[in-house]
């Protein structure tokens, strides 16, 4: 009965909170997904979308202050969110992949833009 109850509370959560998504979600389903781990996943994308969204914030309010120190700051900093951004990125089933490659790529230009010449990792070559 916990299960149960358990069950409906998330489904409530699901479709309450992520309304948007119930259209992929349902058509997931009919691949055979269950509910439960296509929303992880649809969660697991939106959460690096907005990771990456508050990365770029951060580093683009740190580039405007224009400390020499900043510099090497931000690239520590930008290594760091990569290495987070590719486990999170490993996390997410192939079929929600394509869901992040324009804000992967909108990521890496702005990372360019502000620290241009530096040399970090690539997520997706």
């Amino acid at each position: 009965m916990k299960q149960y109850l358990a069950y409906v509370k998330f489904f409530y959560r699901a479709i309450i909170c992520y309304q948007n998504m119930c259209l992929e979600k349902f058509s997931l389903a009919a691949k055979r997904y269950r509910l439960r781990k296509i929303t992880e996943q649809v969660t697991a994308v939106n959460n690096l979308q907005q990771y990456m969204a508050r990365a770029i914030n951060y580093m683009q309010a740190a580039a405007k202050r224009r400390i020499p120190e900043d510099r090497e700051r931000l690239e520590a900093y930008a290594r760091m969110v990569i290495v987070n951004m590719r486990k999170d990125y490993r996390k997410i089933h192939p079929d929600l992949k394509h869901e992040i490659t324009h804000e992967l790529a909108n990521f890496y230009t702005a990372l360019d833009e502000i620290l241009p010449g530096s040399n970090l990792p690539r997520l997706l070559r």
